[in-house]
């Protein structure tokens, strides 16, 4: 391995071979939202591409659920298959509970079917940290394929991670938050005749954008097959990356372009391109006004997560209102403009809560929100509700009368009772009851 390679941080790349991806969509998403992070198409698909040929990607989930209502398309763009697993909801008594959908068991019967069908198929690449699939990983290994796993760190079961044969922790293996480390950690910097190769391929870069007809702006995946068609023996890893987005992050470090998550995918931006884009989002965010009819009802809500849960962080708030559907006239971009709003407002308050990752033992500080019961918003929203801010229960109608009852309420009514005991098979005296 080149010297350059080995101070930033590159892994061998494994060798040629086809590769099969299976995503537990929910599984994936909700783990993040806990940390107010967002799932990178980009950066997942290019992290599967690193064991071979990527040649199934599925994602399972009930995509009729509003809270996946964006994501089918995101998948599709990103050349990922959404796979259709309906959610039973039953009744707890009180209202409606989601119960746990078959997404491990369809996705469980589609990864045997593939290993008996496709045994070009060496590689299965499991994107979920539910300790339910370790029945799956044992019934893979002894057909001779590789298992893969990735999963967040705070809510991937241990015995999981223990069977595979490779573990992958999504925030730090596939979209680190801090991407410059795989550079950084040592110091070291390129040779010069290095950079100034680096400099002119990234420079093709800037000429691939420039070229694309979608004004001035790429996906990252499109401009690295470009690269390759250009450049025929491109590879990121002998300028000393380990993944195409990290290379693509050193053109933005270098000021050429600017890298934008956009509908779960990475985009790449020419300088003059990225602000245009901002400036019609922000253009648009200002027209648009805001539902400040709305905040009643989040507080409300709010209210209630904070009784049950030991944080609330700002995405899992908006995606429990929206699965909620209890502000069913607003679409999940607008619901987030109304909860910046509010925290603008000091109707929220910014904080944090540490939790310990199970796994590795650290602590770590989610950014949290809290209800500012000082605001007289959050007061009066909450004094009009009885039981200190809990909704009422709705009142239990009043039971039906007994025919005892209502005859006494009714004397006509009680001589045609008296009359049905000597005759009960009289159709007009039971018409006349009626």
């Amino acid at each position: 391995m080149p010297a350059s390679q080995a101070r930033f941080g590159v892994q061998a790349k494994a060798s040629y071979q086809d590769v099969a991806l299976f995503i537990d969509w929910e599984n994936l998403k909700s783990s993040l939202s806990q940390v107010n992070m967002k799932v990178n198409l980009t950066s997942l698909r290019e992290t599967a591409e690193t064991f071979g040929r990527l040649v199934i990607a599925n994602a399972y989930a009930d995509w009729q659920d509003d809270w996946h209502q964006s994501d089918p398309e995101n998948l599709y763009a990103a050349g990922i298959e959404p796979v259709y697993v309906p959610t039973r909801v039953v009744s707890d008594g009180v209202g409606l509970r989601r119960r746990k959908n078959s997404v491990d068991v369809k996705l469980t019967a589609d990864c045997v079917e593939v290993c008996h069908n496709h045994p070009n198929i060496d590689t299965f690449i499991l994107v979920s940290g539910d300790g339910d699939f370790i029945h799956m990983v044992n019934t893979l290994r002894p057909y001779g394929k590789q298992v893969v796993a990735i999963g967040v760190s705070w809510s991937t079961s241990p015995r999981l991670a223990a069977r595979v044969d490779q573990f992958l922790y999504y925030e730090q293996d596939v979209d680190p938050i801090d991407t410059q480390r795989y550079r950084a950690h040592s110091g070291a910097q390129p040779a010069s005749s290095d950079d100034d190769e680096l400099q002119r391929v990234l420079q093709v870069v800037v000429d691939i954008v420039r070229s694309s007809q979608r004004g001035d702006r790429a996906l990252l995946s499109w401009i690295k097959n470009e690269l390759i068609r250009r450049l025929r023996q491109f590879d990121e890893s002998r300028y000393g990356f380990a993944k195409f987005k990290l290379f693509m992050r050193e053109a933005e470090r270098r000021g050429l372009l600017y890298i934008v998550e956009d509908g779960l995918v990475d985009w790449a931006y020419l300088p003059g391109a990225q602000e245009a884009a901002e400036l019609r989002v922000s253009e648009v965010e200002t027209l648009e006004p805001i539902d400040e009819s709305a905040l009643p009802t989040i507080v409300r809500f709010a209210e209630g997560l904070e009784s049950r849960s030991p944080y609330v962080a700002f995405m899992y708030l908006v995606d429990q209102i929206t699965r909620s559907a209890v502000l069913p006239h607003l679409r999940r971009d607008q619901l987030m403009l109304v909860l910046n709003q509010a925290v603008d407002d000091l109707i929220f308050l910014r904080g944090t809560y540490t939790l310990e990752d199970p796994l590795s033992g650290q602590a770590k500080n989610i950014r949290t929100l809290v209800l500012n019961r000082e605001h007289q918003l959050v007061r009066e929203t909450l004094a009009a509700q009885p039981s200190g801010g809990r909704p009422a229960s709705p009142e239990r109608p009043p039971a039906p009368a007994t025919p005892e009852e209502s005859a006494a309420l009714d004397p006509e009514l009680s001589k045609i009772l008296v009359a049905l005991e000597a005759d009960a098979e009289n159709p007009a005296l039971l018409m006349s009851a009626a």
